[in-house]
């Protein structure tokens, strides 16, 4: 019986050993699926590092290089082997290791940085603009280890903004010399008109004249403003609303009693802006000097003010004699040549214009630099 016994449980291990070799058969199999598929994985991996268009380098947290991949090597000269005994310090220049040493820091409280931008020396010696995208490499633990970084030569890309640059630069001194070329022709002219004003014995051809220096003159200081600016689109409007009303005041031998109020907030506009705003401000204060103070006592204001949204205010006021009731019909009947280019102005800002004859005479304009802006195109 015994003998029996023995012989089934023998058996019985027979059986269970032989389940459990097939179960580990099994997951033999399994495994060997799944070391192909790592393989397979690992290998599609490398053929895509390989053939990338960037340089891909593995750093440890020395900056030591652990990896590279072909384009690094055909990029930078140096040979895989050669990496491997070399760290990220021995290829970038000196000034720029403790930025390099900040990217890193970044690295490790953040996991990424992008477009960091730099040089890396060739092994002949040449230097190479680069753009540096990195992620960071952990332990099991959540350590940083180190870092893969992605290397794009942007050599040719600094090579065209340079010359994009050099391009402007010579664009704005040629505007700069032609601006300044235009304000001494204008200045001719103006002294051309005065000189020829002078010598008219016709008082109101010579007012005319006169009028037409003045208008010149404008021009001449806008161009004056664009030589001096650095940027086109944003020059000091009340520096040239001052300028400009003192020069007509000089102009027109302004007794003292006849006052200026300029209430122009410090703000820059477009040139589009300017000469437009420039012209009713000239027309406007030349009509109150010449016709607003028969009694020769006075003031004329010009204010102007934009909002947040850019929402401008420009503003011309006298507390002389009213207009005659003939005014209103002489602007809509355009007979005034002046009155024209006020009025002209006003349509190329595209601004609301109104005008008050109580107390004198006032007139506002109204426009938006989005929508004078879009009058332009």
């Amino acid at each position: 019986m015994g003998t029996q016994s023995d012989h089934n449980r023998l058996l019985k291990e027979i059986e269970s050993l032989k389940k459990r070799i097939q179960e580990l058969q099994s997951t033999v199999k399994v495994q060997e699926a799944s070391l192909t598929m790592l393989s397979a994985s690992e290998s599609k991996y490398r053929e895509l590092v390989e053939n990338a268009i960037d340089a891909i380098f593995i750093v440890d947290s020395d900056l030591r290089y652990i990896e590279a991949n072909h384009r690094a090597t055909e990029l930078f000269g140096y040979s895989h082997e050669e990496y491997l005994d070399m760290s990220i310090l021995d290829v970038i220049p000196p000034e720029q290791v403790p930025q390099s040493e900040k990217e890193f820091q970044k690295l490790q409280e953040r996991g990424a940085y992008e477009h960091f931008e730099g040089r890396m020396r060739t092994k002949d010696g040449r230097w190479v603009d680069i753009e540096v995208s990195s992620s960071a490499m952990y332990d099991k633990q959540g350590k940083v280890i180190g870092s893969c970084d992605i290397v794009r030569d942007i050599t040719e890309r600094k090579k065209m903004e340079s010359q994009l640059k050099q391009a402007l630069a010579d664009k704005e001194l040629l505007l700069k010399e032609m601006n300044h070329r235009v304000k001494n022709n204008l200045q001719i002219i103006s002294s051309l008109l005065s000189l020829q004003s002078c010598q008219m014995e016709d008082k109101q051809a010579a007012e005319q004249l006169q009028e037409a220096e003045n208008r010149v003159r404008s021009m001449s200081m806008i161009h004056e403003k664009l030589y001096r600016a650095d940027d086109l689109r944003n020059i000091p409007f009340s520096e040239y609303i001052t300028s400009l009303t003192g020069e007509l005041f000089s102009s027109y031998n302004v007794v003292p009693s006849i006052k200026l109020d300029l209430q122009v907030t410090e703000t820059t506009l477009d040139v589009d802006f300017v000469i437009p705003c420039g012209i009713i401000v000239n027309e406007l204060v030349t009509n109150a000097l010449k016709h607003a103070f028969p009694d020769g006592t006075g003031t004329v204001t010009v204010s102007f003010s934009k909002d947040d949204k850019g929402e401008c205010t420009l503003s011309v006021s006298d507390d002389g004699v009213a207009l005659s009731h003939e005014w209103p019909i002489y602007m809509t009947a355009n007979n005034s040549f002046g009155m024209r280019l006020v009025k002209a102005s006003a349509e190329k800002l595209n601004a609301h214009m109104s005008m008050d004859t109580n107390g004198g005479k006032s007139f506002v304009f109204v426009f938006t630099e989005n929508t004078a802006r879009a009058s332009f195109s």
